[in-house]
Parts: structure tokens; sequence; C-alpha cells
């Protein structure tokens, strides 16, 4: 046996034996390491996306409730305007809402009105009724205007349309107007209208003003440039009806469209008009819901006239819109 071959084994197996237990010693000490450090690294992760996701979820409001909540009831408790009737007793039969309870002896709505009308068909809806209304859940509202003359009327009508022509008569002389749209109401000289108390009233009021301020001139430009275009429209009620949501504050946090009038650039001119009358500041409290919002439907009415209309005109400068 050659005595140098002996004398180098154990060398070798000593070396290999060294190698292994420092192979081991990492392996044990990156474990360690793991298991002191790892825990602390994993909670670093979550502490850095849970914010990002809570403030991401908070900015979401809670399901919008479907439009057959809100929009496919009974016509009634439409909120309105109207003149003393001089008498406060409630009628029980009456469905109109306004700022005071009050019986007419016979309804009316004022025959010449202003371009701008509100109401939905039925106008603006509250829950059920009490006299003295409480929280109510999604009350709606809604403008009109009807446009009644041809193409070459109408683009006329814009010309001349004046404030005067809304609200005197010929002689200068003031004359009732109603721009609630009340088709089942007589036609008289006054709008006076039997009414429940609608704690909310002035809130809608105000937003009523607010959108009458756009939605009349976008409405009357847009539908200009579609009769520039040689688009007719029939004589219908285009409805747009619209489901807004409000924060607290009266922001607009979002506007729905639950209904479409057939005619998208109709429909865009509603929106837009609630987009750039908002915000609606210090909503009433009790129409904030458990979420923290407001929910309001507003319809957007615009009645049409395709072919022209005979029409006795008492005045020559009478206004071209009803």
């Amino acid at each position: 046996m050659n005595t140098s071959s002996y004398n180098q084994r154990p060398s070798f197996e000593k070396t290999q034996r060294l190698y292994y237990a420092i192979v081991f010693s990492i392996c044990v000490h990156l474990g360690l390491l793991l298991y002191k450090f790892g825990p602390l690294l994993t909670e670093k992760t979550v502490e850095f996306q849970a914010p990002e996701q809570l403030i991401e979820l908070s900015e979401l409001p809670k399901q919008l409730p479907s439009p057959q909540n809100h929009f496919l009831e009974p016509q009634s408790n439409q909120v309105v305007e109207t003149e003393d009737a001089k008498n406060r007793e409630l009628d029980p039969n009456a469905t109109l809402l306004s700022d005071k309870n009050q019986t007419a002896e016979r309804q009316s709505r004022a025959q010449k009105t202003d371009a701008f009308k509100s109401g939905q068909g039925t106008g603006a809806k509250a829950g059920p009724l009490e006299e003295a209304p409480s929280e109510t859940d999604g009350e709606s509202d809604s403008l009109s205007l009807g446009l009644n003359e041809t193409p070459k009327q109408k683009r006329k009508a814009l010309k001349d349309l004046s404030l005067k022509d809304l609200s005197l008569n010929g002689d200068g002389n003031p004359v009732s107007a109603s721009d609630d749209y009340l088709p089942n109401v007589a036609a008289g000289d006054r709008t006076i209208l039997s009414t429940r108390e609608f704690r909310y009233f002035s809130y809608y009021n105000r937003i009523k003003d607010l959108l009458r301020q756009h939605w009349k001139p976008s409405v009357e430009r847009e539908v200009a440039k579609l009769w520039g275009k040689g688009q007719m429209l029939k004589e219908n009620e285009l409805v747009t009806r619209l489901l807004v949501l409000l924060d607290k504050t009266g922001q607009i946090q979002r506007i729905s469209k639950v209904g479409a009038s057939g005619i998208s650039e109709i429909d865009e001119v509603a929106v837009q008009a609630f987009y750039h009358a908002g915000p609606f500041p210090n909503p009433p409290t009790g129409l904030v819901e458990a979420d923290g919002y407001v929910r309001i439907n507003w319809d957007f009415i615009l009645q049409t006239a395709a072919a022209p209309q005979i029409q006795f005109r008492p005045q020559a400068n009478s206004p071209r819109f009803r």
C-alpha cells in the first residue's frame, strides 16, 4: 500500500465534513432569520396595502336603488308652486306638494307659462304622505320645455324671445305664470292648487331655480342644431329620467340616466344641466339616507310638435313657447 495515499484520505474526509458543517450552519441561520423577521415583512405589506383599499371602498356609494323603486310609481305627489288659495284647510285628496297646506275651490294653472316648466307627468314624487310629511325616500322632480313651432318658426322664436315675452302681457302688465307641468289641471288666469305642506319644498325649489338657468337655454340650442341638421321631432313628450346622488354636503357624486328620451343629445343636455347647476349645498338632514347620501329623482320633459299648429294669438308678441 502506498503510504502517501493513506495519509491523504483523512485530510479529504476532514475537508468534506467541514464543508457540510458550513452549509448546515448557513441553513440554520437562514431559518432563524426567516423565523424572526418573516412576520414583520408580511405585516409591512399588509399595512401598506390596507389604507389604499379602505380609501377606494369609502369613495364607492352603496348600490343605487333599482329604477322600479323610484320611477314606475303612480303619478302623484308632485312638488309645485302655487298662489295662495286663502284657505289653509288640508284637502284630504290633495296629492300635490308645496310650501303650505291649502284647499283650492277650483284648481287651475296659468295658461301663460314660462318656457321652462317643472313636472314629470306627475312632478316631484315624495314617499308616503302625512299631514306633516316626514323623511322621504328618493323624491323626484322634473323640468319640461314646450316647443310647438316648426324649424323656421323656432329659429325666429329663439331670436325674438325675451324675458318680457315670458313674464308680461302685451301691454306690459304682469301676468300669472307657472313653470310646473300640470297637464291634468284646467287652464286659467292663475295657478291655484290644493296642496299638502312638504317640509323639504325650499330645498327642491332651490335646485329647480339653479337648473332653470342651464336646462332651458341649452336644450333650445340643441333643438335648433337638430332642426338645422334636418332632423324632425315628432309631436311627443321626450322624457329624460335621472337619478342624482349627492353627498351630505350637496356635492354631486353620480348622475345615472334611468330613462332615455330616445334622442341622446337631449339626454346629454339634461345630464350636463345638473352638473353645471350643482353643487346643492346644505341638504336637509332628513334627506340624507343611512349611507350618507341623498338620492334625488328628476325628469326633464321636452314637449315637441313637428307640424305647424293653428293658434289664436291675442298679442302679436305673445310667447312662442308654452
